[in-house]
């Protein structure tokens, strides 16, 4: 059936529809504001479409501010201002959503810990398919396994700011491809450890593959950038500003095909410590850089 209403969830519950790939889909359509509301902590909306037929800049799902454990599962999510806008909520858990036609798919601000992103298909969302504006902390986030696809002039993963966050940002198994400016961007990084694994960033259309201090700087923080298929890129493959007082590790990755005539590179470091700064620690071993404008 269709609801046509906006739908705040006040209470500790379990909604439960009969998923998203089901014959007979159960559609909860609100007005040009928050469709569904999440405003208590131990809360699970699972197997709905969560439509904006009327105006299409609502956000659909808003979760917000201190809940914990909340589960968004198996929703069909499109054509909203933004799919799923996570404030200053911990626990949350994003699983196996479809997430389309938004202008931010996934957008995330305030502290985020014990985050899990992982099995969406985020396609076709304007600005970036998972973003985060600035502030943004955590004691741990794990983005895993998504397909992020064919943003419009945005990013894939774009992360404002990464601070005061020791225990780990984690993207890892994602297909990251055909996007408009780019496939991973993180702008500024103090304090805070990231993994960047085994996720094939190609074919972004506009920019660089994996970007790290992109415009801002790093700083006293743990880097590791392994495994991951980073290729026909129309920017640099690899690229990595104003390293400071940090550690990085590039190991294992295939850096090929970005080539587009830009005169960029496979790979990029630029700045690894200054005068006034402890000098990074930097470990480059078992890449493989082939068929890179240079």
């Amino acid at each position: 059936g269709e609801y046509s209403e906006n739908l705040e969830i006040d209470k500790n519950v379990t909604l439960l529809g009969p998923g998203s790939d089901a014959e007979n889909q159960a559609t909860i359509n609100g007005d040009c504001d928050i469709h569904v509301s999440v405003n208590a902590s131990n809360v699970t909306v699972s197997g709905f479409t969560l439509t904006d037929d009327f105006c299409n800049n609502a956000n659909i799902v808003y979760i917000g501010s201190a809940m914990d454990n909340v589960t968004i599962s198996d929703n069909i999510i499109p054509d909203g201002d933004t799919g799923i806008w996570v404030n200053n909520s911990t626990n949350v858990t994003i699983t196996d959503n479809q997430i389309s036609g938004n202008y931010y798919g996934i957008y995330l601000i305030g502290d985020v810990s014990g985050g899990l992103i992982t099995g969406n298909t985020i396609i076709n969302n304007a600005s970036a398919g998972i973003s985060s504006g600035g502030g943004t902390t955590f004691t741990e986030l794990d983005i895993l396994e998504n397909g992020i696809t064919n943003t419009g002039d945005g990013y894939g993963i774009y992360f404002d700011q990464v601070v005061n966050s020791p225990e780990s940002l984690t993207i890892s198994g994602n297909t990251i491809s055909e996007n408009g400016n780019g496939g991973i961007y993180i702008n500024f990084v103090q304090n805070s450890t990231i993994s960047i694994t085994d996720n094939p960033a190609n074919s972004n259309n506009g920019g660089v593959g994996v970007a790290i201090c992109g415009e801002g700087e790093c700083f006293n923080s743990t880097l590791a950038v392994l495994g991951n298929a980073i290729e026909d890129n129309q920017g640099p493959g690899l690229q990595i500003y104003d390293l400071f007082s940090s550690s990085l590790s590039v190991e294992g990755n295939t850096v090929s095909g970005n080539n587009f005539g830009w005169g960029e590179a496979g790979f990029e470091l630029w700045y690894v410590g200054s005068e006034e700064e402890e000098a990074s620690t930097v470990t480059v071993s078992g890449n493989v850089f082939d068929g890179n404008f240079r």
